[in-house]
């Protein structure tokens, strides 16, 4: 998935197709994750982090997926 990268998400696309794989996301749930990441917008970063760990953890990949740094 991010092998032409070298796993950096320096696309946006990467990071629509990490929160689906990854968190279970929709399509719509991870373009709203795009935007708020691509305009840093920090609210709605926060408020998706937990949707993400939570979705990791659903998805059989654990939290510690979703929650490589602490902030």
């Amino acid at each position: 998935m991010l092998s032409d990268t070298y796993g950096l998400m320096i696309y946006q696309e990467s990071m629509l197709r990490v929160a689906q794989r990854f968190a279970g996301y929709t399509l719509v749930e991870a373009e709203t994750l795009r935007k708020a990441a691509g305009k840093k917008v920090r609210e709605i970063m926060a408020q998706e982090r937990e949707k993400f760990v939570d979705g990791c953890e659903r998805t059989g990949y654990g939290r510690a997926i979703g929650t490589p740094f602490s902030t």
